[in-house]
């Protein structure tokens, strides 16, 4: 929600010309459409706490916390520049530019999310046979943010008591498993 709020804002359109690509109906220009791809950065780590409120089984909590980068690729579509509208180029680069923003770079921090860097702005708009396609260009930001997961299970896992009796000497080796 947060990536989406800084594109809507660093571009000015209104909320429902920015889109993520999920097979929803392109609206008309400019609009800008959205594509996220994640990628683990390292080994996820997994650390125990103590269940606050723990029940039988269910005594730890298990957090599992990795670092990822996303790379956005937005592509905006805008109407011809001889239109008095704003080119697409123009509208990528004040996003970008936003991201500096003490409102927008606050809402980012706050869902853990950093701007890590921004590859070029590139135009992409063309003509094919006298045809004039929109104009339309794209980049790609790289972003940082944490991912994690908790569940809650065991403290331990299984206990294994050896034992013999001597007499009146009884004698017990105890196991201990901590879950996996």
């Amino acid at each position: 929600a947060a990536i989406r709020a800084w594109v809507v804002a660093g571009s000015a359109l209104a909320a429902d010309r920015v889109i993520w690509s999920l097979g929803k109906r392109c609206p008309p220009s400019p609009y800008i459409h959205m594509r996220v791809r994640v990628r683990s950065v390292g080994r996820d780590g997994v650390f125990a706490t103590v269940n606050p409120t723990p029940t039988l089984g269910n005594d730890a909590v298990y957090n599992v916390r990795g670092d990822r980068q996303l790379v956005l690729t937005l592509q905006c579509f805008a109407a011809e520049e001889s239109s008095g509208e704003r080119a697409p180029e123009e509208i990528l680069n004040d996003v970008l530019t936003s991201a500096t923003l003490p409102t927008v770079r606050e809402e980012l921090n706050v869902a853990r999310v950093g701007v890590l860097s921004s590859g070029d702005i590139t135009a992409v708009d063309s003509v094919i046979d006298s045809v004039y396609f929109e104009p339309r260009a794209f980049v790609e930001i790289r972003l940082s943010t944490i991912s994690g997961l908790s569940q809650t299970g065991p403290a331990i896992d299984n206990v294994t008591v050896h034992g013999d009796v001597n007499g009146p000497d009884i004698n017990l080796d105890f196991t201990v498993g901590p879950p996996p």
